[in-house]
């Protein structure tokens, strides 16, 4: 799956403090997505078996919001990479409280790798690694 959003932002009436950092009146940002899920690994062994997916993410910043004179392009991307065991596979896993109906098609395990810029902290680069389990009613 690919998409494509786009934000343009005028901004009209600012006080001193806000001029200062944003000096640009004008700003635009494009953000494309792109998903591959599910990537199936080892489909000749089992169904569903292993699965990979991936997320890769990027923006572009025609003219930085905090640019002080005239702006400059930026360009920043993020991606992850999720590794999904359906725990109906796993059958040593079936007594769990959470499976309490004994319908482990509805939970799987994760295990995700991300690696980029995080938007919503002025877009520093980290890294994470999580796991868990995720179920879905």
């Amino acid at each position: 799956m690919i998409t494509i959003d786009a934000q343009y932002e005028r901004r009209i009436n600012q006080d001193a403090d806000s001029l200062k950092k944003f000096p640009n009146k004008n700003s635009l940002r494009l953000n494309p997505t792109i998903d591959f899920k599910p990537i199936r690994l080892l489909p000749g062994l089992s169904q569903d078996l292993l699965d990979v997916e991936v997320n890769l993410k990027a923006w572009y910043l025609p003219f930085d919001q905090t640019a002080a004179s005239g702006g400059k392009q930026r360009l920043e991307g993020a991606s992850d990479v999720s590794l999904v065991i359906p725990i109906s596979k796993l059958n040593f896993l079936k007594g769990l409280p959470f499976l309490s109906k004994g319908d482990s098609g509805n939970a799987q395990i994760r295990i995700k790798y991300s690696a980029g810029a995080n938007e919503a902290d002025g877009f520093k680069h980290s890294t994470h690694l999580s796991y868990g389990v995720e179920v879905s009613p």
